[in-house]
């Protein structure tokens, strides 16, 4: 058995959600939709009337798809979740319906991606109608004839609901199969299978359900489909039922006149249809008209006075048989029509399409309508010239009015002169582009074209200004284009570079982190971003921060960029030629980053440093960065005869400035690291110590032997005698100063301290001989002056010349009793009450 039982579903039945939906559908869901995201896990939660963009109604239908599949999986699908099911189906059809109105100029991706969506909502809704008919299928086969009351189960939700999901999901199945229809493209086989899918559902609709507004609604969306299909009979007697149901009040008895229109110029009734439109104004107010109704119907007319024209314009050819060039009385009424943004498409269509017969005419004849479709026809034929005649005096013309033509204009316009290699010209139009048409769909390919004029036009004049333009073009570029542009790795590395020209490291390392691996600039750009890293951590190292989670961090990081630069390099043999060249560059880079890591990394890149200057003898630029950090890593690793070889070797050969100055930074680095070390952790700092001397000494013996470092001879003694001196190693220390002296004995440095380590010695002869030569050799009245008087006069108190010393006090503090600091005049004060008797009063 195998019948179908009509089922009309009671108005209780259809409930308020479908009743609200259906409005929503119909009076502007634009009017009640906000930004706001759904975010929830139910679908009872979810609110497509809220949701602003496709990528989010995407999300949004696949939350209901996973939904539904998991209640199948758990085997809960129940007559209420299926109905919540086709509810917010339904609601999504809606709002993405309202998208597309509200949006203008979509881009191919825009538009697929809908397109998916509603192919996406499609399968749900057949899920739940196969799913139900199935059921009535197997009651009316299997069950209907054995029970023994039908008339009781035909009333019963048994039966009546899976009747009532039928009706509801052929509803949706039909708006949205009228709706997907309109992505295909003429010709394709879907077009007839969704739209027989529609017509299906409404006509099951319409029948099944006994409320007024989906009847009417169902035979309105029928209607539309029969006209998609040119079945324009069937249409115009569902649109006159409609409107015998609704009255002329009603909203939809005005969309159904402008369906009767549009089918009435589609069948070529061009006078009826005109008629009609002027009617439908006359016995309708504005208000009562919907503005996107109003604005269908000015482009109607505008076609049918095209094409009446059209019409009129052939008789007289024949007539008058003419040549096949329009007429001076067409030219006006296009140029005419072209002023009503209504009518500027069809006469933009009308002019391309008969473009041969169009040409030869001015600007001033065609209008800037017209000259914009020859333009475009030109520019498609790759007559550039021929197209820039025709754009030109559009872009000149600040009157005129093309709607929204004019970006494509500039567009082609800066096209052109790119291809003309006239990259200046070009970059007029094209650095403009953005900020004059910011929601232009062309934007995405400006703005890589603006990269490409830019990058050209650097190429060729090779100015500061020309730089400037091509930063901004990077800037727009990286800005503005999506995730597809092809060039984004090749702009964040010039980014990157420009960064690096300013300074600013840090926004120079992230611009290098955005290129792909598939870039011939990767390799490069993991070397600049290697070597920032390795930079902060040397500044981390600074800070005394050697040890920190940050450094390790940072250590780690750069031991990952070590390892995707050798990959890029051995998986493009492209990149070999660029590999070899900077290989002695990584080598050091390398070697500097296994400072920060563990004592096997170090030794491991120690032994290829080794041989730095064989294997890289032209490389002399290098050989000093690859010298201090084998020594750096020679008092990490502790390897001090290593050191003091290389120290023996460089001392005995000329040493050049580079050289000079890179020992001088390693002596200086070992010194503050061992005081540092020393502040914190005594006994710690000798290693370090260690390595400061023998450089200083290195130092000391390069200097001394050269009239033009001979001044940083003293420098290099002076911190190795404080090393000693700190070390408790006083004779050491001794030695040293005394070695000053005799090459210098006007050194007020090494006569100062060789005072203080006597005094540390308590050699209070020395001490008294050293602060009297040292106050002789210093300007009376400063402050070194009076200290020296100050040591002298404790040298010979500890010498138990207590007269001598407290002359000495007395004669100082009368001739100079403020003794130019607080701190030296109490330090005078008490030496003076602690050894010098009270003399009596006369």
């Amino acid at each position: 058995m195998n019948r179908r039982i009509a089922m009309n579903v009671p108005k209780g039945r259809l409930g308020k959600s479908l009743i609200l939906l259906l409005s929503m559908f119909f009076m502007g869901i634009n009017d009640i939709r906000s930004s706001r995201a759904y975010g929830e896990t139910t679908i009872e939660d979810l609110h497509p009337a809220e949701i602003a963009s496709a990528s989010e109604m995407g999300e949004a239908v696949s939350h209901i798809e996973k939904y539904l599949v998991q209640a199948i999986s758990e085997g809960r699908v129940t007559a209420d979740l299926q109905r919540q099911v086709l509810i917010k189906s339904g609601e999504c059809i809606s709002a993405l319906v309202a998208l597309q109105a509200g949006a203008s100029g979509r881009k191919k991706t825009a538009r697929q991606k809908e397109k998916n969506i509603f192919l996406n909502i499609r399968s749900l809704l057949k899920q739940v109608l196969q799913r139900n008919e199935s059921i009535i299928q197997d009651i009316q086969e299997n069950k209907l004839d054995t029970l023994d009351d039908p008339s009781s189960f035909l009333k019963s939700p048994a039966w009546q609901d899976p009747h009532y999901l039928i009706s509801l999901s052929s509803y949706w199945m039909g708006w949205n199969g009228y709706y997907t229809s309109m992505f295909f493209a003429d010709g394709d086989p879907m077009i007839d299978t969704l739209l027989t899918e529609a017509i299906n559902g409404f006509s099951r609709s319409f029948i099944d359900f006994k409320e007024d507004a989906v009847i009417t609604r169902s035979l309105l969306g029928r209607a539309l489909c029969y006209g998609k299909q040119k079945a324009y009979e069937r249409a115009r007697r569902d649109l006159v039922s409609v409107k015998k149901k609704v009255g002329r009040d009603d909203p939809l008895f005005i969309r159904c006149l402008y369906e009767e229109v549009r089918m009435l110029y589609e069948t070529g009734n061009y006078e009826l249809a005109s008629r009609t439109i002027d009617e439908l104004k006359e016995d309708f107010p504005d208000e009562k008209i919907p503005e996107h109704i109003r604005l269908g119907l000015d482009q109607i007319n505008a076609k049918i006075v095209v094409a009446l024209v059209q019409k009129e314009e052939k008789k007289d050819t024949d007539a008058l048989n003419l040549a096949k060039k329009p007429l001076k009385k067409t030219l006006e009424t296009l140029r005419q029509l072209g002023k009503d943004p209504a009518g500027m498409a069809e006469v933009y269509r009308y002019v391309k399409e008969n473009a041969p017969d169009f040409e030869g005419f001015s600007y001033a004849e065609l209008g800037p309508v017209a000259a914009t479709a020859l333009g475009d026809v030109m520019f498609e034929r790759k007559a550039f010239d021929r197209a820039l005649a025709y754009y030109l005096p559009v872009i000149k013309d600040t009157t005129a009015k093309i709607g929204n033509r004019l970006d494509g204009i500039w567009f082609h316009t800066a096209y052109i002169y790119c291809k003309k290699d006239q990259y200046g010209k070009a970059l007029f139009y094209l650095k403009r582009f953005q900020k004059k048409f910011p929601k232009s769909a062309l934007l995405e390919q400006a703005v890589s074209l603006y990269y490409v004029a830019g990058n050209r036009q650097y190429q060729k004049e090779n100015s500061q200004r020309a730089y400037n333009i091509f930063i901004d073009a990077v800037g727009s570029y990286i800005k503005r284009c999506g995730g597809n542009c092809p060039e984004m790795s090749d702009a964040h590395f010039n980014m990157g570079k420009h960064y690096q020209q300013l300074g600013d490291t840090r926004k120079a390392a992230s611009e290098f982190s955005k290129v792909h691996s598939n870039s011939p600039n990767y390799v490069s750009a993991k070397y600049a971003e290697l070597q920032f890293c390795v930079d902060e951590l040397a500044l981390l190292e600074k800070s005394g921060q050697r040890l920190s989670r940050a450094a390790k961090d940072l250590h780690a990081k750069g031991v990952g960029l070590l390892k995707a630069y050798q990959k890029g390099v051995a998986s493009n043999k492209e990149l070999s030629g660029h590999a070899k060249k900077v290989a002695p560059y990584m080598l050091v880079l390398a070697s500097n980053l296994s400072i920060y890591g563990d004592k096997a990394e170090m030794r491991h890149h120690l032994n290829r440093l080794k041989h730095f200057e064989k294997e890289y003898p032209r490389e002399k630029n290098l050989r000093n960065k690859a010298f201090q950090i084998r020594m750096i890593m020679y008092q990490c690793l502790y390897m001090q005869e290593d050191a003091e070889e290389e120290l023996l070797r460089l001392a005995k050969a000329p040493v050049n400035q580079g050289t000079y100055a890179a020992l001088k930074r390693l002596a200086e680095k070992f010194d503050r690291d061992g005081r540092a070390i020393e502040a914190v952790s005594d006994g710690n700092a000798e290693r370090y110590w260690d390595f400061a001397l023998m450089t200083y000494d290195c130092l000391h013996k390069i200097s001394c032997g050269s009239s033009e470092k001979i001044e940083y001879c003293d420098t290099a003694q002076l911190a190795m005698a404080r090393i000693y001196t700190d070390r408790d190693q006083l004779e050491k220390a001794e030695a040293v100063y005394q070695d000053i002296l005799k090459r210098n004995s006007l050194s007020a440095d090494a006569v100062y301290n060789l005072g203080n380590l006597y005094e540390k010695k308590e050699n209070w002869e020395m001490a008294l001989d050293t602060w009297r030569t040292f106050s002789d050799g210093v300007k009376s009245g400063t402050y070194h002056w009076f200290e020296a008087r100050y040591k002298t006069a404790f040298a010979l108190s500890k010498l138990g010349d207590v007269a001598k010393a407290c002359d000495v006090l007395n004669i100082t503090l009368v001739l100079h009793p403020d003794l130019g600091s607080d701190e030296l005049k109490a330090k005078y004060q008490t030496l003076k009450s602690n050894i010098c008797k009270e003399e009596s009063p006369l």
